[in-house]
């Protein structure tokens, strides 16, 4: 059974507030995003698989931001993933960088949101070509233990995978108001889908949407989801709506899949405050579109921003939107916890659980805190594997 929970009322800030963000805690809490985190990733990627492909997440991140966080569009535009050797990949580039896995903090949910996904990846690699599985994460905090203890996602989130052959699946995800969607009655027609246990269907693409549809008409009248709930416009959103949409966004993708916007592809370098930008000017504009208001909605606890008095033309993208809404992608990043680590060595290190640190950026890796006793031979923040780093130093990493 889904429980009842109390929602955390979410925090309050004017955009020029922005000018006196000091940490990477105060930009989570205010902007719902990590500048230094996304900076990290994209110098990355444009390192490992080109600037196209670290421009092209640039791109998707912008999309999802304006569509989850400002529009709070309920379902998910599509992204493929990518199977190779039983592992799913966000690029058809087979590098650990591009690994699902290593993109979620092992502690989040005190580790059952990597196990559940790792059930998640077993069950779409063994089903069936165009069959369908399905996997869910409740609202509720986001652990028991600091910094997870602190943050609360607002929404369920309903992860569907069409399985389209062994090399690929495509996925959308659906935000589920577990007040107002009947998703008990959803798991005991389709499967009982948990964070735990991902369900195979065992139905294809069509007849999944056609068995949708039906489940749909028993909750004709019924708003499910309410986009943008606190704001001047509210829009209400029935099942059969999200059935729709569903449908409509997966024959779009599969007649036009996203492609990177490379003709905007940036020629000179970018930096932390770009990147930052790049998200202020999508809530301004918003913001001017909602009487100089804007809340964003999405999975972690919501915060309302009021607009700039004004904000600055130079350096940056200017009328870009911005990154992953994906909280599994902040959160990887290990900056939330706001206790030093009083047994770190590393000047500055916020991360109090047991950890050890990626090699320096001047080492050829990104200095961020990996958790301890995870077996991690990789970085799942910047890709830096410890025979690569043992190959550039000389030096072994175990």
């Amino acid at each position: 059974m889904i429980a009842e929970r109390t929602q955390p009322q979410p925090p309050t800030f004017d955009l020029d507030q922005v000018d006196q963000l000091q940490t990477p805690e105060q930009e989570m809490q205010m902007l719902g995003i990590s500048s230094e985190y996304e900076l990290s990733r994209y110098q990355k990627v444009s390192e490992v698989a080109g600037r196209s492909i670290a421009w092209g997440e640039i791109q998707r991140n912008k999309r999802a931001y304006k569509r989850e966080f400002l529009q709070d569009i309920p379902v998910s535009e599509p992204h493929n993933y990518y199977h190779k050797n039983g592992v799913l990949y966000s690029e058809a580039f087979f590098h650990p960088l591009f690994q699902i896995e290593v993109q979620i903090d092992p502690r989040e949910r005190d580790g059952r949101t990597i196990r559940g996904f790792h059930h998640f990846q077993k069950q779409l690699i063994q089903a069936q070509d165009e069959e369908v599985v399905l996997w869910y994460s409740p609202a509720g905090p986001a652990g028991s233990k600091e910094p997870f203890s602190e943050i609360y996602f607002d929404a369920g989130r309903l992860y569907v995978a069409f399985k389209q052959n062994s090399a690929v699946s495509t996925h959308i995800d659906i935000k589920i108001n577990e007040e107002q969607f009947p998703i008990q009655a959803f798991m005991d027609t389709f499967g009982n889908c948990s964070l735990d246990q991902a369900v195979a269907t065992h139905q294809k693409a069509e007849e999944f949407i056609a068995s949708l549809r039906v489940f749909a008409k028993d909750y004709e009248e019924k708003q499910v989801y309410i986009s943008q709930r606190d704001s001047n416009h509210p829009i209400p959103h029935t099942l059969i709506d999200i059935v729709g949409e569903v449908e409509n966004q997966r024959a779009l993708y599969q007649s036009v899949p996203a492609l990177p916007d490379i003709k905007n592809e940036p020629l000179a370098p970018i930096f932390q405050r770009d990147i930052q930008r790049i998200y202020i000017q999508a809530i301004q504009e918003h913001g001017d579109q909602n009487g100089g208001e804007t809340k964003l909605y999405g999975c972690s606890t919501t915060s309302v921003i009021k607009s700039a008095t004004s904000i600055g033309q130079d350096g940056g993208f200017s009328g870009l939107g911005s990154p992953y809404s994906s909280f599994a992608r902040i959160m990887s990043s290990g900056i939330l916890s706001k206790e030093l680590n009083q047994g770190c060595s590393i000047q500055g290190c916020i991360v109090k659980e047991p950890h050890f640190h990626c090699p320096s950026k001047n080492e050829g890796g990104c200095g961020g805190a990996i958790a301890s006793g995870n077996g991690y031979e990789v970085c799942p923040h910047c890709g830096l594997s410890k025979d690569e780093y043992a190959k550039m130093s000389g030096v072994s990493c175990d």
